[in-house]
């Protein structure tokens, strides 16, 4: 039971890409999209289910990440090209539209890495 609380707290791509820049587990984007989450994305009608398929399928993406000789590279492109974005649309209160960006950023990531 411990460990699965400790295992459903973890944000594991945002969490991977935050440990590559030496960010702390207690960071402020980390923070923000664990609010995110648990407060806006678990309300939403599709939350739950969202959530569920995310943990079903993030660390098995983050670990074929962690297994590619150009992770330094693919952790960049995620941070630029979806976590940034997707940060400032938290920040900005564009739920929405973080809920859009990082459901793009899962099915993409699954495809490239899980299939």
């Amino acid at each position: 039971d411990g460990f699965q609380k400790r295992f459903l707290g973890l944000c594991f791509i945002t969490t991977a890409v935050c440990r590559y820049n030496n960010k702390p587990d207690d960071c402020e984007e980390l923070t923000a999209f664990r609010a995110f989450r648990d407060g806006y994305l678990r309300a939403c009608p599709d939350g739950p289910d969202l959530i569920d398929a995310y943990y079903d399928m993030a660390p098995g993406i983050v670990t074929h990440i962690d297994l590619c000789h150009n992770r330094d590279e693919i952790y960049t492109e995620i941070r630029d090209r979806y976590l940034l974005p997707c940060y400032a649309d938290i920040r900005q209160g564009n739920l929405a539209q973080c809920k859009s960006r990082y459901i793009s950023m899962v099915q993409d990531l699954r495809t490239r890495f899980l299939t």
